[in-house]
C-alpha cells in the first residue's frame, strides 16, 4: 500500500496552518490488481462530475507561463456560471460583480424551472 498526502491550493512551502482542502490518495496493490482510494477533506463537494475534478485543480492553481493565479477565468465555462449563480443566490451585487469581472453576461446563466 502506498499513501499520499496533499493540499489542493496549497503551493511548495506553504505552512501546514493555512486554510486549504485537504487530500489524500491511497493505492492498494493486490494479487487481483491495483485500487486507488482518492479523499478530500470538504464540507460539500460540489462536483457531480468527477472527470471535471482535474480542471478545477488547475483552474486554483497558479498559470505555469506567468506563475500568476487566474481566479476563476481559467475555469471551464459550466463551472464559471454554477459559480456566478451561487454568489448571485448569495449576494445578487456580488454575483453581478463576478459576472462582470468574467465577461459573462448574466443572460448566459441557466434558468431555472
Amino acid at each position: 500500500m502506498f499513501t499520499r498526502f496533499s493540499t489542493v491550493a496549497g503551493e511548495r512551502g506553504a505552512a501546514d496552518a493555512e486554510r486549504d482542502i485537504r487530500g489524500f490518495a491511497m493505492k492498494f496493490y493486490t494479487e487481483e490488481g491495483n485500487w486507488d482510494l482518492v479523499g478530500n477533506n470538504t464540507p460539500v463537494f460540489f462536483l457531480r462530475d468527477p472527470l471535471k475534478f482535474p480542471d478545477l485543480n488547475h483552474a486554483v492553481k497558479r498559470d505555469p507561463r506567468t506563475n500568476l493565479r487566474s481566479a476563476i477565468s481559467g475555469a471551464p465555462r459550466d463551472i464559471q456560471l454554477r459559480h456566478i449563480g451561487n454568489c448571485l443566490k448569495a449576494d445578487p451585487a456580488y454575483g453581478k460583480g463576478v459576472a462582470d469581472a468574467l465577461g459573462i453576461p448574466l443572460s448566459e446563466l441557466p434558468k431555472k424551472a
